[in-house]
């Protein structure tokens, strides 16, 4: 069974974070670059580094974890990731698209998303990828997904396009916002945007505002009380962007700010099992009572290293790191 992720494309601009401490051993090879993606399968206890071959410029933004492979987005194409014993080989895969992002599932093949080239579809068992947005009117394109009836609905930088033959022709149904992030609950489509957060219950046809206010909200996920979402307050107060988490116990009809903030700013967040994780300013953590408390994660790095994003497949967890990106 295929494990799904989707994780947003904007997040390596939304932050980093920077850490001192020494964790693992990296296991370095001649010739070759680590210290860009880590695995951890037992909650952040333990990390292992699966970059090696990978090549020191990359720059990862969404992972995939599809039939015993990985397949990464990053800002300059496609790379697929096979395990051999106890180590990953990575290759670059034939698809002329940039910053590429989020991973999402499809009834005839996963989708990804190009925010400068639109939307593809893997043709599966061909190694090969589709364009699905011809006609699309706004090509910057930060997520997407099939609605249960199978129509297709692109968040763009100008808002909700909708497609009912497969990317042929598209109409706009919500207009005039950015959107970051979709997450399908219920049979429900809940939408994270830099206006707040916004709900559709007609297959994506039509669109309610459900968060208002100066708010942006960055990554949505489903937990077993609701929906938990990631929200950022836009603009600035006093030059800080705080961030907290925000839970829905009604589909995502109405909000309410969720726990403690942890230790630091949130850069991001990831919902794995019954934990969420945050990366902060000073560290990764972990709650399992919806940010009422927080525990720390053993950091995955064994030198000074940029955080950008921590993300699941299962009870997996990895991490992109950003290499001498400096603090």
């Amino acid at each position: 069974m295929e494990i799904r992720l989707f994780v947003l494309f904007m997040l390596f601009n939304s932050g980093i974070a920077c850490q001192h401490e020494s964790s693992i051993t990296n296991k370095d090879n001649a010739g070759t670059q680590s210290g860009i993606i880590y695995h951890s399968s037992d909650g952040g206890k333990t990390w292992e580094d699966i970059s090696t071959g990978l090549h020191d410029s990359l720059r990862p933004n969404s992972l995939s974890v599809h039939e015993g492979e990985l397949w990464l987005g990053a800002s300059d194409g496609l790379y697929r990731g096979t395990r051999y014993i106890s180590e990953t080989n990575w290759e670059k895969m034939p698809l002329d698209a940039r910053e590429l992002g989020g991973f999402t599932d499809g009834r005839e093949g996963r989708y990804i998303v190009s925010f400068w080239h639109g939307i593809f579809q893997e043709l599966p068992g061909t190694g090969l990828w589709a364009p699905m947005h011809h006609h699309l009117p706004d090509p910057l394109v930060n997520a997407v997904t099939e609605t249960p009836e199978g129509s297709l609905v692109a968040g763009c930088e100008s808002g909700v396009y909708r497609s009912d033959n497969r990317g042929q022709s598209w109409t706009q149904v919500c207009k005039g916002m950015r959107i970051i992030s979709f997450m399908q609950h219920n049979g429900v489509i809940i939408a994270g945007s830099i206006a707040g957060i916004y709900r559709s219950a007609d297959d994506g046809k039509t669109w309610e505002r459900t968060l208002t206010g100066d708010l942006e909200a960055r990554q949505i996920y489903p937990v077993r009380e609701g929906v938990i979402g990631l929200v950022e307050q836009d603009p600035p107060i006093r030059g800080v962007r705080e961030r907290g988490l925000y839970l829905s116990t009604d589909n995502g009809l109405t909000w309410r700010s969720s726990g403690v903030r942890p230790p630091g700013a949130i850069y991001s967040m990831v919902v794995s099992g019954n934990n969420v994780y945050t990366v902060t300013s000073t560290g990764i953590y972990s709650s399992d009572n919806l940010g009422a408390s927080w525990t720390p994660v053993n950091p995955a790095t064994n030198k000074e290293d940029v955080f950008t994003t921590l993300i699941s497949a299962g009870s997996d967890l990895y991490l992109f790191v950003n290499n001498g990106g400096g603090c």
